[in-house]
C-alpha cells in the first residue's frame, strides 16, 4: 500500500512530466503514484502475454484494469492481437493506440557466421536451427525439441532463460536429442548469435510483438513462426517467413527438411525479411510513433 507514496514522492523530486509504465503489475500502482504526485500525462504500454492469460482473465483483474484505464491517459499496444484483448477487458477504444516495435537494423544485420559457430563448437555441416526467447510455457520451445528426432544432421540453440529449463532439457535427454540442442543462457552478442542460424523458430502459442523476431529478420533469417498474437502483422507468410499452427513439430519437420533441400528459397525469404526490417520496423519509425504520443498526450486536458 506505500509503494505508490514512494513513487510519487520520487515524482515529484524529478518533476516528472509524464508517467510510463509498462505491464499489468506495475500499471495500477504507476497511475495511482502519478495521481498522487500530480503528474497528468500517464500512459501505459502492453507487450505481450503470460501463461495464465491463454485462459480468461480473472474478473478482479478486468475490473482492476479498468480502473486504472480510467486513470490513464493514454493505453499503447504492440500489436493489433494485443489492442483487440485490451478491447475485450472492457478499456475504452480512445484510449487505447497500436505502436509496433521497432528493431536496430544497424546493429543486427548479417554477416558470416564461420566465427560465430567454431566458437559455439557447432561442426561443419551441421543445420543449425536457433530461438531467442525466455524459457517459458507460452514460447513453446519443447515443439522444436520433440522435431528434433526426426531431422539427423540438425542442431538447435536456445539463447535465454526461464522457469521452464530444467523440463526442457529433460525434455530433450528422453527424446535422445540432448547433445544436439544447446542451451546459451543470457547472452550480450545476440547479433553475432543470430548469424550461426540457418533457421529462426518462434514457436509461441501467445505474442504481442516478438522484438527477438524482429532481430532475426534484421539479421536477414529466414523465419519460421507460428501465426499467433502479432506476428501474423510482422510476417507475411510466404514472402518474409513461414507462418505455421501453434504446436505443430510436424510441420517444423517438414520445413526444415524442404529448407535443407530448397536453401535458394529460404535464403530469398532472409533477404525479404531483411528489407521488411528497414522499410516497415524500424527504430526511427517507432521512435517517431512515440514522440507525436508522447505531444498529443501532454496536450491533452
Amino acid at each position: 500500500p506505500r509503494l505508490p507514496f514512494r513513487i510519487a514522492r520520487v515524482l515529484r523530486e524529478t518533476k516528472a512530466d509524464i508517467v510510463r509504465t509498462y505491464g499489468w503489475g506495475a500499471w495500477l500502482e504507476g497511475v495511482i503514484a502519478a495521481r498522487i504526485a500530480g503528474v497528468r500525462c500517464r500512459i501505459h504500454s502492453e507487450h505481450g502475454f503470460v501463461v495464465e492469460e491463454l485462459a480468461a482473465v480473472p474478473w478482479r483483474r478486468r475490473l482492476a484494469q479498468r480502473f486504472a484505464a480510467a486513470m490513464t491517459t493514454r493505453i499503447v499496444a504492440v500489436s493489433t492481437a494485443i489492442e483487440a484483448a485490451l478491447l475485450a477487458r472492457g478499456i475504452p477504444a480512445g484510449k487505447v493506440t497500436t505502436i509496433v516495435n521497432g528493431v536496430d537494423t544497424e546493429r543486427f544485420r548479417p554477416g558470416d557466421p564461420c566465427g560465430i559457430r567454431e566458437a559455439l563448437g557447432i561442426p561443419p555441416g551441421a543445420f543449425v536451427l536457433g530461438s531467442v526467447a525466455r524459457l517459458d510455457p507460452i514460447k513453446d520451445l519443447g515443439s522444436v525439441i520433440r522435431a528434433l528426432p526426426h531431422l539427423p544432421g540438425t542442431r538447435y540453440l536456445i539463447v535465454g532463460e526461464g522457469p521452464q529449463e530444467g523440463e526442457l532439457r529433460a525434455l530433450a535427454d528422453e527424446l535422445g536429442v540432448g547433445e544436439r540442442v544447446s542451451f546459451l543462457g543470457t547472452r550480450s552478442d545476440i547479433p553475432e548469435i543470430l548469424r550461426a542460424f540457418d533457421l529462426f523458430l518462434l514457436p509461441s502459442l501467445k505474442e504481442g510483438t516478438s522484438n527477438t523476431l524482429l532481430e532475426a529478420m534484421a539479421t536477414g533469417l529466414p523465419i519460421v513462426a507460428t501465426a499467433v498474437g502479432g506476428t501474423p502483422e510482422l510476417i507475411t507468410d510466404g514472402t518474409d517467413g513461414l507462418l505455421i499452427p501453434p504446436r505443430a513439430p510436424e510441420k517444423i519437420v517438414e520445413i526444415v527438411h524442404r529448407a535443407r533441400k530448397e536453401p535458394e528459397v529460404f535464403q530469398a525469404l532472409g533477404k525479404a525479411a531483411r528489407r521488411s526490417a528497414e522499410t516497415r520496423f524500424s527504430l526511427e519509425r517507432m521512435v517517431a510513433s512515440y514522440e507525436a504520443l508522447y505531444m498529443e498526450a501532454s496536450a491533452a486536458p
